[in-house]
Formats: C-alpha cells, sequence, structure tokens
C-alpha cells in the first residue's frame, strides 16, 4: 500500500534560489512602480495586482513546492515590496515637489514624513486593487 506523501523537503538549493530571486523582484518591481508612479503623477495602485501576480510566478518558478511554506513566501514578497515601492514613491514624489532629486530626496525624508504623503495620496478606492491581487496570489500561490 502506498503511504500519503508527505509535503515535498525543501533543500537549502531551493531555498537559495528563493531568496535571491525574491530580493531581485522585490527591488525590481519596486524601481518598476516607482517610475510609474513618478510618470503618472499618482500611486497607481493597479500595481499590486502585477506585484501578486509576480510574486506567485517567481516562487513557483524558483521551485517552491505549491502549500503554505508558497503562499506565506508569496504574501511576505508582496508585502516588501509594496512597502520598498511605498518608500521610494514617497521620497520620489516629495522631492519632485522641492525641486529635489530622489536620491536627495531619500535622504533626507524622515519616516513621518513619508507616512503623511501616503495617507493624503491614498483613497478608498484604491483598497479595491487588494481584491484581484489577493485573489491571484491565493490562486497562483497553492
Amino acid at each position: 500500500m502506498k503511504t500519503p506523501s508527505s509535503s515535498p523537503r525543501i533543500t537549502l538549493g531551493t531555498w537559495t534560489i528563493v531568496a535571491l530571486s525574491s530580493i531581485v523582484a522585490i527591488l525590481g518591481l519596486a524601481a518598476v512602480w516607482t517610475g510609474l508612479s513618478v510618470h503618472f503623477r499618482g500611486l497607481c495602485m493597479w500595481m499590486l495586482v502585477v506585484v501578486s501576480l509576480d510574486a506567485a510566478l517567481l516562487l513557483r518558478l524558483a521551485g517552491l513546492p505549491g502549500g503554505r511554506s508558497r503562499l506565506l513566501m508569496v504574501g511576505v514578497v508582496s508585502v516588501l515590496t509594496v512597502l520598498v515601492a511605498a518608500v521610494l514613491i514617497a521620497a520620489s514624489q516629495i522631492g519632485l515637489s522641492m525641486g529635489l532629486p530622489p536620491s536627495d530626496a531619500f535622504a533626507r525624508m524622515s519616516p513621518g514624513l513619508g507616512w503623511m504623503y501616503l495617507q493624503a495620496q491614498l483613497q478608498w478606492h484604491d483598497a479595491l486593487w487588494l481584491l484581484p491581487a489577493l485573489a491571484l496570489g491565493w490562486r497562483l500561490g497553492r
């Protein structure tokens, strides 16, 4: 008789590939999101869907087996991407408003100023982008 197979064991090599590709994806997609936000002069919250899709597909292609670990990692990568993008977007938008290049604005910006900028820019309908993002992350992350 066959015994029910337990969840596949994840090797150190797989975790290394997952970690490195996640870091590259977080920084890369946050940079793209920031560029779009600067170009369109808004937060571009539709990028939440792209972030969720990217995280789920990245982890699948990196060889992380489906299940709770991949779902958890999709959430972690997505949240980290959103946080990095939020900081970069706030710094670049505030810097451009003050006539500073984004690199100088990032060095001079306090966390409180960035938070205040995001609170002023976020609207209630921006939260609607969470629905398809969560659905895609859940569906593709399993």
